[in-house]
């Protein structure tokens, strides 16, 4: 935050508060794990923008202190890598991890109101980043970034505004995201009536020229590249999504497709982290990254769409579930995947199947982007709101935001 961007008068953050650093008990120490200290690591603060930390997924005892970082309740938490920005205000004594820095507030510094300052600042905070492998905010860049300091009054005033309009923002978003889920469910239960009562006549591999398994190595990256290497990040909901992948160069996407590449018509399956998501190619300009598989669909015997919504149905996510006696599937095998068994009707009843899909599914996703359009534009809206209340740019007292 440069100093010509705020009204009020602007300090680094170390004369604001005291950071901490992370760190993390040796994963084999039992004796550090399993207690009632929460153990926060950057996914915890996903989504909280600020709010008091609920809940983490581990937690330690206290002979795990001595290899973390430890915090106070009032603290501000902030990650600082995979990924950098997210924020969390600490309700109680918290733990977290090398990949998160506790900042805690000094004297005339109101927690609320410096958390909504740190997420102000979080596109500085991702620009100063540095690292190869991952980016990562060190403590001296964290401490020099500069933010605003008003009166302790005007701080609980601004805070107050905050959270009192942040709220309605985010009940916005909730409503939406509610929209979004139960569209889904629709998209969802009219693929089960194509395919729950159908008899299963087939196998995933009758339907293929061959079910291809992705080189067991992380491709290089290549800034330059002109090539996407697939990764399970790029594929949701039957969608491809662009740029989640790694950019790699033309010799490591003719490595990678030596056994032939993808085609348009073929299906990209993601086998773990998460399991079970699937795609058609969006082009021949990829290839496929770690934990994908590639469906090379026989035209003769199949429409890629349609194996592709099937793998959606109840049906398939069954035999998936008893193939993992019914706990979450975390790894689809591929002699779990080629045996998958599926309905496999002529190519003239697949399309009638697909043309009733599409009716819905357009239907179904002009509504779904139309939530998303809306979601994104209150985030907006809400860093917007965020940035110009801490820089005093304009007066809480007067002002309101609408949704």
């Amino acid at each position: 935050m440069s100093d010509g961007s705020s009204s009020f008068e602007l300090f680094s953050l170390r004369r604001l508060a005291r950071i901490v650093n992370g760190g993390t008990p040796p994963s084999s120490d039992a004796s550090s794990w399993g207690g009632d200290i929460p153990f926060v690591t950057p996914p915890d603060l996903n989504g909280l923008d600020g709010q008091p930390i609920r809940s983490t997924a581990r937690t330690i005892t206290a002979d795990g202190l001595a290899h973390t970082g430890v915090a106070p309740a009032g603290s501000v938490v902030v990650s600082t890598r995979a990924p950098i920005g997210h924020v969390g205000r600490a309700s109680t004594r918290i733990a977290f991890n090398q990949g998160c820095k506790a900042l805690l507030p000094e004297p005339g510094m109101n927690s609320r109101f410096l958390a909504y300052s740190v997420i102000s600042a979080r596109v500085e905070m991702e620009a100063n980043g540095l690292g190869t492998t991952f980016l990562e905010l060190s403590s001296t860049s964290l401490g020099e970034m500069r933010l605003p300091s008003p009166e302790l009054s005007t701080q609980k005033s601004i805070a107050d505004y905050l959270d009192r309009e942040t709220a309605q923002i985010d009940a916005f978003i909730a409503k939406n995201e509610e929209l979004i889920a139960l569209l889904t469910e629709r998209r969802v239960a009219a693929i089960n009536r194509e395919f729950q009562n159908q008899p299963s006549n087939a196998r995933i591999d009758h339907a293929c020229e061959s079910v291809v398994d992705c080189p067991h190595t992380t491709p290089p990256f290549d800034e330059d590249g002109e090539f996407e290497a697939v990764r399970t990040a790029s594929v949701r909901d039957g969608k491809f999504r662009p740029n989640q992948g790694i950019r790699v160069n033309r010799r490591t996407w003719l490595d990678r497709n030596v056994s032939r590449g993808p085609r348009i018509g073929d299906i990209l399956f993601t086998r773990e982290a998460p399991a079970g998501e699937a795609c058609m190619v969006p082009s021949t300009q990829i290839c496929l990254g770690q934990r994908m598989v590639l469906l090379r669909i026989d035209p003769s015997k199949a429409h890629g769409d349609f194996v592709l919504w099937q793998l959606y149905s109840h049906k398939v996510a069954t035999h998936f579930a008893r193939a993992a006696n019914g706990s979450t599937v975390t790894n689809i095998r591929l002699p779990l995947l080629r045996a998958t068994p599926i309905w496999l009707p002529s190519l003239d009843t697949q399309s009638n199947v697909l043309q009733r899909l599409k009716a819905v599914g357009d239907k179904t996703d002009a509504a779904i982007a139309t939530a998303h359009s809306a979601i994104e534009l209150a985030k907006e809206r809400r860093a917007a709101l965020i940035s110009a209340a801490v820089t005093g740019k304009i007066d809480v007292s007067k002002e309101a935001v609408s949704v």
